[in-house]
Parts: structure tokens; C-alpha cells; sequence
């Protein structure tokens, strides 16, 4: 329900700097049941220091799901072979993650 979505939202709150409207995005990498993989970039300045990214896309109403990936990337911390999470954002039941690569 729209009440239980709003307070998931809360819950996972973290003072976003970006929107969907903040990001280009520029060729498909990979379309899956996970989502949809763009190789993107800022449109006006930097999101926490960089402007080139992974972004995935997922429409999904498993709240749960979401919060536990967002949670868990943030946990595995940084390291060579894992996109990085940098920053989401969440609009209308559409998740978008930005990632980059240490490499």
C-alpha cells in the first residue's frame, strides 16, 4: 500500500544528490530479470566526486528486496572487482542505483 511504500521510503532515506534527472544515460551494458544496466553520466556536475557511472534500473515492488541489496552493497565496502554503490534514488516503484568501478 501506498502508506507502507512511504514508510519504507523513510526507513532508507539518506539525503540523496541525485535524481533521475540528474543522470544521461548512454549505452544499454545489459538487460536481465535483475534490471537494466546503462553506462551513464552526470548532466550538470559531479555525485560524490564522480560523473561517470553504472546505472540500474529495476522496477520492483519488493521494498524489502531493494533495502536489502542497497544494504548490503553499502556493507561489502570497497574492492576491486565490485561496482561500488554510490547513491539512489527511488520514484514511483523504479529503483535507480549509480555505481562505478574502483578499476
Amino acid at each position: 500500500s501506498c502508506k507502507n511504500y512511504d514508510k519504507y521510503l523513510n526507513r532508507i532515506s539518506h539525503g540523496s544528490q541525485f535524481n533521475k534527472a540528474d543522470v544521461t544515460l548512454h549505452q544499454l551494458i545489459k538487460a536481465g530479470r535483475v534490471g537494466i544496466f546503462y553506462k551513464a553520466k552526470t548532466t550538470h556536475s559531479t555525485i560524490k566526486g564522480h560523473d561517470h557511472f553504472v546505472c540500474k534500473i529495476s522496477r520492483s515492488t519488493n521494498h524489502k528486496q531493494i533495502e536489502k541489496e542497497i544494504s548490503i552493497m553499502q556493507k561489502l565496502g570497497k574492492h576491486r572487482n565490485l561496482l561500488q554503490l554510490v547513491d539512489w534514488d527511488i520514484m514511483n516503484s523504479t529503483t535507480f542505483l549509480l555505481t562505478f568501478n574502483l578499476t
